[in-house]
């Protein structure tokens, strides 16, 4: 239930049940940081990077199974929060 994109050499998956850190040049796996409000049930999100930054939006809730309309953004650094994506659903 997730997402993949890559960023470099590096395959990121987010949006699921455990988000990772493939590294290509090292083979090495690690965590990739909890974004804000991460619920370890959320699922289905959308995963794109967009001139070097990974992007995480929408998905659903993993508590209730709705929609979900936040948007992060991680630099390799930090997360930040980006517009929500619009709701039709409401």
């Amino acid at each position: 239930h997730f997402a993949a994109a890559t960023m470099g050499a590096r395959i990121v998956a987010a949006g699921g049940f455990q988000n990772a850190i493939a590294d290509l040049a090292t083979g090495g796996v690690e965590p990739l940081p909890d974004y804000p409000g991460r619920n370890a049930q959320d699922h289905f999100s959308f995963v794109a990077v967009l001139d070097g930054v990974l992007h995480v939006a929408g998905g659903y809730s993993g508590e209730d199974f709705q929609p979900h309309a936040r948007h992060w953004a991680w630099d390799g650094a930090a997360w930040s929060t980006r517009a929500a994506i619009p709701r039709p659903w409401s």
